[in-house]
């Protein structure tokens, strides 16, 4: 068995044309069997639906046929009309049933005046009075049609024919479609084999040309007689053995030379090895000079490389951890977290250490001592290479340089804000000092009147107790008393009107809840508490603006506001006796107030306007100024009322700053 299929391998496997004649039989012979079975197939259905036809029309003619014989009960004319169909070729059978399952007539006389006996009449019995398929087998086809009598049942006429006749067609059609089968194959194969022989000697003779020219003849060439096909092979075989010839030829230079370039490369590389391995040591000396300690990993994290830095800051040397994990140099929750980074980052997460400059980290020396180190890690990766580069340093010294300077800025702040407390104190002192000044000279005129009043009701009433008193005399006391309780009255109700304007405003400055006030009128209030520190001076203060703007915020942040800017401009902005104007607008623009503050003094340079709301800046150092006024005045604006300030000065014509603030101040607890 198994040297059989050797053969019919090695007939296939050892010749080209035995390939192509198999190929065409075997393609011939699958289209011949498609077209059999596909014509087979066909007249079989041909021949299923003529059947059909003819005995479904056998069945409607015999209804037709029996339908005035039962109207008029002649079973025996009826039973000649069923002899009469039974000559019909392969005629089986064919009846005639009454509704109820009668039968009433039949071929077969014996089974007339019986009824019905098998399951498939049975069933026609209930079935509705169409054209019905009772069998359609290999065998026989059964039909019944129902018999109608002026639109009325009266029965069923049943026909079977045999299906053997179809049969038998059917095979002979096989027979012939085989026998033209093998007869097609058997000349196919024929054909094949003689067109196919010439073909076949070419090609043996190009293969033994081919087989000669690779033991070493080159000088064989194949003969180009063939005007087809394989004559153009021949040819195209003949250049290519004329090629090859040639190639060998400038191979064989090519050798030669390049046996040289060989030689001279050779040389090229030791030289490059050579200085590879300069190159080498003088890496190694850089890390074994460098300050910062240098560690090389793989991606497994085993340690590759350790410098002297990194033995000095962990307390390792380089044989202790070389090859071994990167964890021994951390705690363990540390060396956990970076385990965890690695693996995420190997398989594609974000990086969160790779790449990303100095990262603090606490780190472990070899006396378990923890530190905290600073670690910037890099990635070298290419064909030939894959490892980390991690340089750490010791941070221990400036964290503790750290947190003593956090605590001195701490302290700092803590410095600043007293200071900024103290100059509030001291503008609330100088609000108290204009309170007393101010009030002082009303209570002095008023107590003048008093004391005169006083006197002249003393003489008055010892000219009256002696008897003394004239007319003349009362009517002039009488004047007197009305002179005097004019002016008492005067300068109390002045008195009265500054103590209670100071009071609104020194209540503001300590009161951090909004309220509902005229904006001028209380700058105007607020001026009047400057009035001792203006009026000593040639400056006048002038406001002007929207006299009905009222505004929902803090009146004490805008007294200390505006106290600020003028004591300021009087302490800048003009020398004692300097003559000069303060200019306060105000008006609203949609939501916000526009509030602009400026004076005609002797204005500042661009680098002091760039600095003046810094905190501790002053161009009166030493004389008394803190450098906090416009520091205070600017957080106040920004942060306490929610607006903005700007300031420009040019020199030799003043300085203007302009506030915005908002209509309403929210009540932020």
């Amino acid at each position: 068995m198994m040297s059989l299929f050797s053969k019919i391998t090695s007939f296939w496997t050892t010749s080209l044309r035995n390939r192509i004649l198999i190929g065409i039989v075997v393609f011939q012979s699958i289209l011949i069997i498609l077209f059999e079975y596909g014509h087979t197939l066909r007249q079989q259905i041909l021949l299923d639906e003529t059947s059909m036809a003819q005995v479904q029309g056998l069945a409607t003619e015999l209804a037709l046929s029996s339908s005035r014989w039962i109207e008029f009960s002649e079973n025996q004319a009826l039973g000649a009309v069923v002899n009469a169909h039974s000559n019909f070729p392969d005629l089986k059978y064919a009846m005639v049933t009454s509704p109820t399952g009668e039968i009433l007539a039949h071929n077969d006389s014996g089974a007339i005046g019986t009824f019905v006996a098998d399951g498939i009449l049975k069933s026609l019995m209930k079935s509705p009075p169409v054209l019905q398929v009772l069998r359609h087998t290999d065998h026989v086809l059964d039909v019944a049609a129902p018999i109608m009598l002026q639109d009325r049942h009266v029965g069923w006429a049943r026909v079977g024919l045999s299906r053997a006749s179809i049969i038998h067609n059917l095979q002979a059609m096989e027979n012939d479609g085989f026998f033209f089968f093998f007869v097609g194959i058997t000349l196919s194969a024929f054909v094949t084999y003689i067109v196919s022989r010439g073909p076949a000697r070419s090609l043996q003779n190009m293969v033994d040309i081919a087989e000669g020219y690779r033991t070493g003849q080159k000088d064989l060439r194949i003969t180009e007689d063939r005007p087809d096909e394989l004559g153009v092979l021949a040819a195209s075989m003949n250049s290519l053995a004329d090629t090859v010839n040639r190639r060998e030829a400038e191979l064989f230079h090519q050798r030669e030379h390049l046996e040289e370039v060989v030689l001279e490369r050779t040389r090229d590389l030791v030289k490059e090895v050579r200085e590879r391995q300069s190159a080498e040591e003088h890496i190694t000396l850089v890390l074994n000079s460098a300050i910062e300690g240098i560690i090389t990993a793989d991606p497994e994290g085993n340690i590759l490389n350790y410098n002297p830095a990194a033995e000095k800051i962990f307390g390792y040397k380089e044989q202790e951890v070389l090859g071994k994990s990167v964890g021994m140099l951390m705690p363990a929750e540390t060396a956990d977290r970076h385990e965890g980074y690695m693996l995420n980052y190997l398989n594609g997460a974000e990086s969160k250490i790779i790449g990303i400059g100095g990262r603090e980290v606490v780190a472990k020396r070899k006396n378990g001592e923890e530190f905290l180190m600073e670690i910037a890690i890099s990635e070298l990766k290419n064909k030939n290479a894959h490892f980390y580069t991690g340089i750490v340093r010791d941070i221990t010294k400036r964290k503790e340089a750290e947190r003593k300077l956090h605590d001195t800025l701490e302290t700092l702040q803590l410095t600043q804000d007293e200071l900024v407390q103290s100059e509030k104190m001291a503008s609330l002192g100088g609000l108290v000092a204009g309170v007393a000044h101010e009030i002082n000279t009303p209570i002095g005129v008023g107590v003048t009147a008093a004391s005169h009043l006083q006197e002249k009701t003393i003489v008055v009433k010892h000219m009256f107790d002696d008897g003394t008193l004239k007319k003349g005399d009362f009517k002039n006391f009488i004047e007197t008393a009305t002179q005097s309780t004019d002016i008492l009255s005067t300068n109390l109700q002045r008195a009265s009107d500054l103590i209670k304007s100071f009071k609104q405003v020194a209540v503001d400055q300590s009161s951090e809840a909004p309220r509902l006030f005229n904006l001028l009128e209380y700058l105007d209030e607020v001026l009047i508490s400057l009035h001792p520190k203006l009026k000593q001076t040639k400056i006048k203060v002038i406001v002007d603006g929207d006299r009905d703007l009222d505004i929902e915020s803090l009146p004490g942040t805008f007294a200390q506001i505006l106290t600020n800017l003028v004591m300021n401009s009087l302490i800048h902005a003009y020398e004692p006796n300097d003559e000069g104007c303060i200019h306060i607008h105000a008006e609203a623009k949609e939501d916000n107030v526009e509030l602009t503050y400026s004076d005609d003094g002797r204005g500042m340079k661009e680098h002091t306007v760039n600095k003046v709301f810094d905190p501790f800046f002053t161009t009166k150092r030493g004389t008394g100024g803190s450098g906090l006024g416009m520091h205070i005045l600017y957080n106040q604006t920004t942060q306490t009322l929610g607006g903005s300030v700007k300031c420009s000065s040019v020199m030799g014509k003043g300085t203007t700053f302009n506030f915005t603030f908002p209509l309403k101040k929210e009540n932020q607890q």
